[in-house]
């Protein structure tokens, strides 16, 4: 989802006056990191345009040492790379160790990497048992009955586990199938417990993963679409006017899990889970997975597409996730030269007779890399991965060379799999003065590449919108773009590039620059054509900067639970933001909306729920009018804390359909959906100071 610009509105590299930047990280650099650190202390200034078979000469002459490091890591990386039951049973231990400390969290996450490591079907139902007992100690009963029942598929005569899972099944409201599992195990009888097919009529879908949101690549199309080919490249625009709703669904040409989300969610379909398995599949082939998966299916899967490949050489087990990701849409225009399903008007693209597969991705942008535009602040590895990968027999040189290529196409053009993770106080701090503290906050899961996906070009004010199937709360990979507004026909459909718009990013210099350095075009978009950053006097700055160190201290001493003080203190900046910097008539200043909110928050700690009321309104207020625009995602949380906190049913319901209104604009319809919109619709049912109000608002 890139402008196909980039190439013409950035010096190259060695341009007078460029001002060098150091290249932006998204910290899954893998275990090469520090030797591409190294390795780039001597990298040539042409290096990104050398052949990757001379750079080698040139690099392994300057950096020896280094590469003979990177034969002792590779030759390490193979045995560790296999299955190993010694370091299974240590992660078992130390997880035996968290438990009894009551360190749930940890003692889960010690006997997932267990999982990984294991291989006789003994200690994997011993692993999976043990998780299921943290699970069921936090009351998440579900979780805990799923493991149990694959702790007993893998021995059929681990009766604490069969235990287990009837207890979990009880507590679940299946009584009669929780007994018939407890009195089996008393009998140490198999025969007498659930079968296979009646727990598989209580778990339904919830053990079979989203497997299909993934591969093959196929797409569905609005059919009032159509590709435009413009001197800034190709777009999507509308045949005719649009209504709000879905434009495209696709499924991605290629995936990958992120570094730190591969113990919490599926490295294939990147559902978020805390019942995640290394698939039986490599275990077969004695071999440790990139990361872990929620369902036999997904396993499979993942097996059939990209591990089946991976698995010749550890070089991809260790290696950027970008590059991983490179590697696997290198797979897919080999596997899948034409979509496997594509739904759309014939009219789309009649210059190419809608071909999106393996041609299109070949042509995808991918000239934007800080190897080849100083100014860039992306990439700036990619040649040296190829190279590694070519010096450790992972690529042929040709192969070495497409990895370089579709790694600067990645830059451009993946977009970031995301959900929304609410964030709470834990069950036993549950009460009115922890129910302002219930934020959401992005997670990003994964990356991936979708053929059609990649054509949307961006807006500061774009009128679709990027979301993921699931979406807010719940993930998988299937992309969905909706329109958020209607569109005319001949209008061109836009996004938001990396969440870059004129609400996130109020200043018109800070956007500009932004797309500059990550994306290599400069926006022309009515928003930023029309904006102007209007100076700060000098005799303000000072005031600005004494009015944020006031708010800065009233944050901390929130945080501190010094709440009284941190209301004097907060009314202190907004006293001189109000006075300084925006006295009326002037239009409101962004760091009132940031104040009120603060004041909210320490009113609500002081049971001024009031006041509290009062603050919350006026940020919403404020944030619609400095924004002119009360149709935007970031409302849904705002909105959903007015419902449960208002005390005027009236003035609740007003805030619920709201909140409901935004996540039916912005979200796809899903099951998923359907229990935020329930959650939302609760704050109707409960006063906003009784136990069964808090107990709804601060749940997950």
């Amino acid at each position: 989802m890139s402008s196909s610009s980039a190439h013409s509105t950035a010096p190259a590299s060695g341009t007078d006056g460029a001002e060098s930047k150091k290249p932006m990280t998204d910290q899954n650099s893998g275990d090469l990191y520090p030797f591409l650190q190294e390795l780039q202390e001597d990298f040539p200034v042409n290096g990104g345009e050398l052949p990757i078979g001379e750079l080698l000469m040139l690099l392994s002459a300057k950096k020896p040492d280094v590469f003979a490091r990177l034969d002792g890591f590779f030759e390490t990386a193979r045995r560790v790379s296999g299955l190993d039951e010694t370091m299974a049973l240590k992660w078992k231990e130390k997880g035996n160790a968290e438990y009894k400390r009551r360190l749930h969290q940890q003692a889960a996450l010690s006997y997932t990497n267990g999982l990984l490591c294991a291989e006789a079907p003994e200690t994997l139902a011993v692993l999976l048992n043990n998780r299921s007992t943290v699970f069921f100690d936090e009351h998440r009963y579900a979780d805990a009955c799923v493991d149990a029942d694959r702790a007993v598929q893998y021995q059929p005569t681990y009766w604490k586990a069969l235990q287990r899972r009837g207890r979990s099944l009880v507590e679940l409201g299946f009584t009669e199938l929780g007994q018939k599992d407890i009195e089996a195990s008393k009998q140490e009888s198999s025969d007498a417990a659930n079968s296979p097919a009646d727990m598989a009529k209580v778990f339904g879908e919830a053990t079979s993963g989203i497997s299909a949101a993934c591969l093959p690549p196929r797409a569905h199309v609005n059919g009032e679409v159509r590709i435009e080919r413009s001197a800034k490249g190709r777009g999507l625009v509308a045949a005719s006017r649009l209504t709000e709703g879905p434009v495209l669904e696709e499924a991605p040409y290629a995936i990958v899990a992120r570094t730190e989300a591969l113990l919490s969610v599926c490295s294939y379909c990147l559902q978020h889970s805390a019942c995640l398995y290394h698939g039986d599949e490599y275990r077969q082939h004695h071999l440790k997975s990139r990361g872990f998966f929620c369902s036999p299916a997904c396993a499979k899967a993942a097996w059939e597409h990209y591990g089946q490949h991976e698995s010749h050489h550890p070089f991809f087990l260790c290696c950027p996730n970008d590059a991983l990701l490179a590697y696997r849409m290198i797979l897919g225009m080999r596997a899948y030269p034409d979509l496997a399903e594509l739904s759309a008007s014939p009219e789309l693209d009649p210059v190419t007779e809608n071909d999106f597969g393996a041609n299109h991705i070949r042509t995808l942008e991918g000239s934007f890399s800080r190897e080849l535009q100083s100014n860039a602040a992306v990439g700036g590895c990619e040649s040296i991965v190829a190279t590694i990968g070519f010096y450790v027999g992972a690529l042929t040189e040709p192969e070495a060379e497409q990895l370089r290529k579709a790694q600067r196409q990645i830059l451009l053009n993946a977009v970031d799999v995301t959900c929304m993770m609410r964030t709470t106080a834990a069950p036993s701090e549950a009460n009115s003065s922890t129910l302002l503290q219930t934020n959401t906050v992005v997670a990003r899961l994964g990356k991936a590449v979708y053929a059609i996906g990649a054509l949307f070009n961006h807006a500061c004010d774009p009128n679709c919108y990027v979301s993921f199937e699931g979406n807010p709360q719940g993930s998988c990979a299937r992309l969905i773009v909706r329109a958020i507004r209607p569109v005319m026909e001949g209008e061109e459909l836009t996004v938001s590039y990396g969440g870059i718009s004129c609400f996130s990013f109020h200043s018109m210099r800070h956007r500009l620059q932004t797309l500059r350095d990550r994306y290599g075009f400069f926006c022309g978009c009515r928003s930023c054509r029309n904006q102007v950053d209007e100076p700060v006097p000098t005799a303000e700055k000072d005031k600005y900067i004494q009015a944020s160190d006031y708010y800065q201290k009233g944050r901390r001493l929130v945080r501190e639970r010094n709440y009284a003080t941190a209301v004097t203190v907060l009314l202190q900046s907004y006293e001189i933001v109000m006075r300084y910097i925006c006295p009326p008539p002037h239009p409101p200043q962004w760091m009132l909306i940031k104040t009120h909110d603060a004041l909210a928050q320490a009113y609500f700690h002081l049971e001024q729920r009031d006041k509290c009321v009062e603050h919350l309104q006026e940020a919403l207020r404020l944030n619609i009018e400095i924004h002119k625009n009360d149709n935007r995602v970031e409302l849904i949380n705002e909105h959903t804390r007015l419902a449960f906190l208002a005390v005027s049913p009236a003035e609740k319901k007003v805030h619920a359909d709201k909140a409901v209104e935004l996540l039916r604009r912005f979200y796809a319809p899903s099951s998923m959906l359907d229990l935020q919109i329930a959650y939302v619709g609760s704050s109707l049912k409960a006063e906003p100071d009784t136990p069964e109000a808090v107990a709804t608002a601060t749940k997950t």
